[in-house]
């Protein structure tokens, strides 16, 4: 029997294409990230990812700059999470 068959709850999932804008593999690391939870704060990301906090302020302004991240409270999170949640 050599009949290929999807495995039974098997769900597929897409992936959100990262902005082409993002040209340091850190930038796409937190928009990733942020993309894939419902927010973090800069302590959450540094703990996360390993990243230095005078490293993420300068990302997190840039992608807020682009329209792609959001801060509010402290806490930042992807600009329309629902979109990103659906690419997810």
């Amino acid at each position: 029997m050599n009949s290929q068959q999807p495995i039974a709850n098997q769900s597929e999932a897409t992936v959100e294409p990262v902005p082409p804008s993002l040209d340091s593999s850190t930038s796409k690391l937190v928009y990733v990230y942020l993309s894939s939870s419902e927010s973090a704060t800069i302590d959450e990301l540094h703990a996360a990812l390993d990243v230095e906090k005078l490293t993420l302020y300068p990302i997190l302004n840039t992608l807020m700059t682009a329209n792609l991240v959001t801060q509010s409270e402290g806490r930042y999170s992807c600009q329309n999470h629902s979109i990103c949640e659906m690419g997810s």
